[in-house]
């Protein structure tokens, strides 16, 4: 398969754990161990007080949406075969903000979601939110991703 055929695969070493994570099916990020702070995205010390004992632990990964945007432009073959595409800033419960792949069912300001870490099909981790009440169907254009939320 030709990498055009496939989402983006390019991410830092420090995102490596996001993508072990997703391919059991869960998410995890960092948190502080001397400050207890979350962090996003990862980084090599706490953005808060600069500790380097940054575990990674699966969060409690509801939150709301800040803002939500679709795509209708882009320089990646693969999403300009899929646009328009939904993307969002997600402020998480427990602190950091989070940009995310949108279903089509939490595309309002607002909105509570739950996020997901999934493996796409470039076999990389993608953050995925849905709304959080919402039943397991999946959401076609995530689906094409490679990453349907559960």
């Amino acid at each position: 398969m030709s990498t055009s055929t496939r989402p983006p695969a390019g991410r830092t070493e420090l995102w490596r754990p996001i993508t072990a994570a997703a391919a059991q099916g869960r998410l995890v990020l960092q948190q502080c161990g001397a400050c207890g702070a979350w962090q996003y995205p990862p980084r090599e010390v706490c953005r808060d007080c600069l500790g380097t004992a940054l575990a990674w632990t699966e969060p409690v990964a509801t939150g709301t949406v800040l803002a939500a945007s679709a795509l209708h432009a882009s320089v990646e073959p693969w999403f300009k075969r899929h646009l328009p595409w939904l993307i969002g800033k997600v402020k998480l419960d427990i602190g950091p903000w989070l940009i995310v792949h949108l279903a089509a069912d939490c595309a309002a300001t607002g909105t509570r979601v739950r996020i997901a870490s999934l493996t796409d099909a470039s076999g990389q981790a993608v953050l995925v939110a849905r709304a959080a009440g919402a039943t397991a169907a999946a959401d076609p254009r995530l689906a094409a991703l490679g990453a349907a939320p559960d």
